[in-house]
């Protein structure tokens, strides 16, 4: 590696002052100083291909800005002349470390919608939420929030382009992040990240919130040197199927949500799977413009959840006995969710065979159903292992 600093350094020294020279004359220009010539780059660029340290790795990409930097000599030679200009040393220790570099901690950001929490807290190992004051700045947050403005109706996020400023945000740390590579390895990594993040906020909804969240994400290094391409940087939108209207912001309670989620690490990972797709159907409900397709999504959460293998019991029967037994209470209490789950079965009936139903009476229906879906996950986390049904729907209300 001596011999390959001492490549770039000579191409540099010759480099840097040739063209300063040149240009000297325009160097206080409202346009700034012209880029370097044809004379300037090629020297430079066949100095970066005369090192075994790009050579070993040339072709390959560095993952950086949600994609891949092919690494080629012409597009390494103009960020190094860019930072030779300041610092010739410093600028070749750069790209040496760059091209090194094999695997590096990363950040997966996201920005978040419909939440908001006081301070700090570590809710999964690697993985923290936190205001978004504390969040450290980068460009993408600050063109979020510069975009950011209040809206007519008091809603916090309507569409990607029109929205309040977010309140909370969520880290998770990516230790030994694939940097360079001649695979997928890199985007088949963070896709795994994306997803995990998806499955906690969509935990955190069906838990807690009771409403659908928004995030923008994006992956950034610790080490920021290593983004080469940061500047290209975008924020991704992680939205439900049918994009939500978020009318408000819930605080956290840390402490819940930390709970809820080891729970749900804990659980089998087939039960993990059904509840997950119960809770993406729950989301969706939220979602819906329409009031029965809210009834005919949230219907089928409670079904994905509370249904068995070979499970011929009626549906309405089912849900609402199992859905009364693992939340538990009086027998007062455990009645009242039996009714209320009949009735938003009576408007599924209803609405697939074609009635007209009037919204007003829908929607005091689902609003209660809704928070028993809420009770009734957190009673199934609770619960720890896959239910017999047999035995909950005869035995005595499930307790913690």
């Amino acid at each position: 590696m001596t011999a390959d600093r001492d490549i770039l350094i000579t191409a540099l020294e010759i480099a840097v002052p040739a063209h300063h020279e040149k240009n000297k004359e325009k160097r206080t220009s409202v346009l700034g100083q012209p880029p370097p010539g044809p004379e300037i780059m090629p020297p430079l660029i066949a100095a970066i291909e005369k090192c075994a340290t790009f050579r070993t790795v040339a072709g390959n990409y560095i993952f950086s800005a949600d994609s891949g930097v092919v690494i080629h000599a012409p597009r390494l030679a103009s960020d190094l002349f860019s930072r030779a200009e300041k610092d010739i040393s410093a600028a070749v220790d750069w790209l040496l470390r760059v091209l090194t570099t094999k695997n590096a901690n990363g950040l997966f950001k996201a920005l978040l919608w419909g939440i908001s929490v006081e301070q700090e807290a570590t809710i999964l190992p690697n993985c923290k939420l936190l205001p978004l004051e504390q969040l450290s700045p980068s460009h993408i947050q600050s063109a979020v929030c510069n975009r950011a403005r209040k809206l007519w109706d008091g809603s916090i996020w309507q569409s990607i382009r029109s929205f309040d400023k977010p309140k909370a945000a969520l880290i998770i740390e990516c230790t030994n992040f694939p940097y360079i590579r001649g695979d997928s390895e890199s985007f088949d990594k963070l896709n795994e990240i994306n997803l995990k993040a998806k499955e906690i906020w969509t935990i955190v909804e069906a838990t807690f919130t009771g409403h659908p969240l928004v995030a923008g994400s994006w992956f950034e290094y610790e080490d920021r040197e290593l983004d080469i391409a940061s500047f290209e940087n975008y924020i991704s939108w992680n939205l439900p199927e049918i994009a939500p209207r978020l009318r408000k912001c819930t605080p956290a309670d840390a402490h819940a949500i930390t709970h809820n989620l080891s729970r749900y690490s804990s659980l089998p990972k087939e039960m993990q799977s059904n509840l997950l797709r119960s809770m993406n159907r729950y989301t969706l409900s939220q979602c819906r413009h329409q009031m029965i397709d809210r009834v005919l999504d949230l219907a089928l959460a409670f079904e994905i959840a509370l249904s068995g293998k070979n499970d011929k019991s009626p549906p309405s029967w089912k849900v609402s006995v199992r859905a009364a037994q693992l939340i538990g209470g009086s027998l007062e209490r455990r009645q009242g969710i039996r009714t209320n789950i009949y009735d938003l079965y009576v408007l599924r009936n209803k609405g697939t065979h074609g009635s007209k139903l009037e919204d007003e009476k829908i929607e005091a229906v689902v609003q209660k159903a809704s928070l028993i879906y809420v009770e009734m996950t957190c009673s199934f986390l609770r619960l720890g292992q896959k239910p017999d049904w047999n035995e909950i729907e005869l035995s005595s209300p499930f307790t913690d």
